[in-house]
């Protein structure tokens, strides 16, 4: 639908290796989130753990 509505956001003659990052900030962003992405879930999961069952009300 994107490329229906804006046809020429990305230039023909662009090609898949000219847009590429280099192979360093590849290798970074691979190891970024090979480390963030279980430390997220990992958090996420300790959150629900913690937080979920029944809502207690206490009354004085």
């Amino acid at each position: 639908m994107i490329a229906a509505l804006f046809p020429l956001i990305v230039p023909p003659q662009l090609t898949l290796q000219a847009a590429a990052s280099s192979p360093n900030s590849q290798i970074f962003m691979l190891v970024g989130f090979a480390v963030l992405i279980p430390v997220t879930l990992i958090y996420n999961t300790y959150g629900f753990s913690v937080f979920s069952g029944k809502v207690r009300v206490y009354r004085d």
